[in-house]
């Protein structure tokens, strides 16, 4: 299994692909970045084709116990966001096997 890639080496890809200075490679995901986070504030939901669907889940308030303490704290209401990957990513992930 290989290593993650890093935002460094995106933009080098990026900047490689398309014959760009390393500089507008940065820029060029630095606002694909900033899109997305302001698309999800205002609208909740993302759909992106062949990707998935970036959504802001609201978890309710909620009562748990502290591991150390063992008293009952109240965890306050949370924004979180859900992803749900697309069926072509989901295929690409699961080949399935050739039949026999």
């Amino acid at each position: 299994m290989s290593k993650p890639r890093t935002q460094k080496q995106i933009i080098d890809a990026i900047s490689k692909d398309f014959r760009l200075p390393i500089r507008k490679g940065r820029a060029i995901y630095a606002r694909l970045i900033e899109e997305f986070t302001l698309e999800l504030i205002h609208s909740n939901r993302i759909e992106m084709a062949g990707l998935g669907v970036f959504a802001v889940d609201v978890r309710p308030e909620h009562t748990t116990v502290h591991p150390t303490t063992g008293l009952p704290v109240t965890v306050p209401t949370r924004k979180a966001v859900r992803y749900r990957s697309a069926r072509p990513l989901r295929r690409r992930l699961n080949p399935e096997s050739p039949e026999k």
